[in-house]
Parts: structure tokens; sequence; C-alpha cells
């Protein structure tokens, strides 16, 4: 699949904001934003191949979504994770620090969306086919 653009990117992020709105009626999805960033590494974090996004939440109030640019590399990709980003803002667990929260997230972008994470072969969440479940070596 070829690269999106960040005006793709755009379509994406409030297509998945529109869906998880009228899946639940919490708070926090009423003030979630995202940025984008121009460089494939995220600000005070490692740098790895999966490393592509990072969601900051204020409990009950905001959500900040950061992508890197990685994220433009395919639009099955970009979905994906988006969608996986969105089941954090919701898990109900997440404050608790309970532990699974990658896993579930992921649970909770398949229940919202339809569409079941897969992990290609570097082990990056995609709605192509792939992977499944997600792979051990990795974050639960």
């Amino acid at each position: 699949m070829p690269r999106i653009t960040e005006a793709e990117f755009d379509d994406i992020f409030f297509h998945y904001l529109k869906i998880f709105r009228n899946y639940t009626k919490i708070n926090i999805l009423k003030n979630v934003t995202y940025t984008l960033l121009d460089k494939p590494c995220i600000e005070n974090n490692s740098c790895k191949i999966r490393d592509i996004a990072q969601t900051l939440i204020s409990f009950g109030n905001y959500a900040e979504m950061i992508y890197t640019n990685k994220i433009l590399q395919d639009r099955y990709i970009a979905e994906a994770i988006v969608a996986h980003e969105f089941g954090h803002i919701i898990d109900p667990w997440l404050k608790d620090n309970v532990q699974g929260k990658e896993k579930r997230a992921d649970m909770l972008a398949e229940l919202v969306t339809g569409n079941r994470i897969y992990y290609n072969k570097e082990k990056i969440q995609t709605f192509s086919k792939g992977e499944f479940p997600r792979p051990s070596g990795i974050h639960q």
C-alpha cells in the first residue's frame, strides 16, 4: 500500500474519532486532539521501528495523540494504530494500571470498529492481513 498524505491521515483520525464517539459517550472523546510530528521519533522516547504513536491522557478531561511521520507509511497501518490509540482512551481499566493495556486497546479497537488488528512482519498493527493474536514478544 502506498504512503498516505497528511490530509489523508487527518481524514482517518476524524473518521475513527466519529466511530468511537458514536460507540460511547464518555466525555474525554469530546476533547481529543492529535499532533503529527515531522520526524520519525517522539521526543524523550526510544526510536524503534514500532515507536509510532503515543497517547497522553488527562483522565476524564483531555487526550492528545502524538504520531511520528512513520504513521504515513501505509493506510492500513495508520487506521489500525489510530483505532488502537482510541482503544486506550476508552479503556476503563487504564487509570488503574491493570496489566494487559496494549492487548485491551487492540480488543477495544476491534470491538468498536469491527476490524481485527493484525501485526505485520515488523510487529506493527495493521488492518491488513498479518499475525494474530498480538505477538507475545511485545508489550501486552
